[in-house]
């Protein structure tokens, strides 16, 4: 049974539960959509349902690495998983996924367990061994590009404003504050820091902001389109 989550995952991210779990070292997604996470802690394991949303951002950076000869999608958590061992192109395709849907910065620091590609195709995450039949893998040329199109050289304040404006397709003053406080008393404050901080992204050479009739804002890259999946290729 071919994985057809695979093109969602790709083009909107996470599922839930997935894209709202933190703990979990990787997780398998299988053909039927059952998710089956494994923590940190050898009697930690999850499994659930897949429930997709539209595209949107998450705090933790789920990425897909590979499929399984099961055709299980091998979800890593880049926040607790170090890829840095893995095949170069194994690692853009991880960072890219990361770049789009992932609304931490510097998610490596805390990344503690070891993966690496194993020479009888197993991927190997810390303990545990996982047969491979394709790893995902991006281009370093297409990497370029598509990483171009994300917001990752941004602050991550403004990268967490752009994400959200980008995926929401616009959002007004009062809808972006809702996702920076639900404290009453600090909603005005944080209104004013974020139009100011609109005003300011508004001279950055590589993004336009646009704010239209009916008060949302929208952003968009100069010269860019949405990202595809078509810049993921299966080794």
């Amino acid at each position: 049974m071919v994985n057809t989550h695979l093109d969602r995952f790709l083009t909107a991210g996470a599922p839930d539960p997935l894209a709202q779990l933190a703990d979990g070292r990787y997780a398998r997604v299988s053909a039927t959509g059952e998710i089956t996470v494994v923590g940190s802690q050898p009697a930690w394991r999850l499994v659930a349902d897949a429930r997709w949303q539209p595209r949107r951002v998450y705090p933790t950076p789920w990425a897909v690495a590979a499929i399984t000869p099961t055709d299980d999608l091998v979800v890593l958590n880049l926040a607790a998983v170090d890829i840095a061992h893995l095949p170069a192109g194994v690692v853009r395709s991880l960072q890219l996924q990361a770049h789009q849907f992932c609304s931490t910065t510097k998610w490596s620091r805390t990344a503690r367990t070891p993966a690496a590609m194993g020479h009888d195709g197993q991927l190997l995450i810390g303990t545990h061994k996982i047969p491979v039949k394709q790893p995902l893998s991006t281009p370093e040329e297409i990497f370029g590009i598509e990483c171009g199109k994300t917001f990752h050289d941004l602050s991550p304040k403004r990268r967490r404003i752009a994400q959200l404006l980008d995926t929401s397709g616009g959002l007004t003053l009062e809808e972006l504050t809702e996702h920076f406080t639900t404290n009453p008393s600090r909603r005005r404050a944080v209104k004013n820091s974020l139009h100011t901080e609109l005003s300011r992204m508004r001279s950055h050479p590589n993004i336009t902001i646009s704010h239209h009739n009916d008060g949302r804002y929208t952003i968009s890259r100069i010269t860019t389109e949405k990202p595809t999946p078509d810049h993921v290729s299966h080794c």
